[in-house]
């Protein structure tokens, strides 16, 4: 959640081309303790919750909505998720065939018997 909330709130900054140093400033704390909220490292951003949604004109309720937040790395994520999937479906061709070539052998076997 403080991952979420903390891209969120990069995102919002970004959008009004603030700084971290300025967002912070505006807060009242340090550039330090502003960037551990927006890298999701802590949840100190509870604290400020009021000041942030009072300096991005946005609702709490609508500050807090994280349907619309896609992770910074999503598309890492995609890209390894598509590759462990290209493999899964890879090895599901290979044990058809597999299947096929045994089933033709045993079939041979049966009339070499018969």
């Amino acid at each position: 959640m403080n991952r979420l909330i903390g891209i969120k709130i990069k995102e919002l900054r970004k959008e009004q081309n603030y700084s971290q140093e300025e967002v912070a400033d505006m807060l009242n704390i340090s550039q330090a303790t502003y960037s551990r909220i927006e890298n999701g490292s802590t949840s100190a951003w509870i604290n400020y919750i009021d000041r942030l949604s009072d300096l991005y004109k946005i609702a709490i309720d609508d500050f807090l909505k994280l349907d619309k937040i896609i992770p910074q790395n999503q598309s890492e994520e995609d890209g390894l998720m598509n590759r462990l999937i290209e493999q899964y479906e890879t090895r599901l061709k290979e044990k058809d065939i597999l299947i096929r070539d045994l089933n033709y052998r045993i079939d041979k076997l049966i009339n070499k018997i018969n």
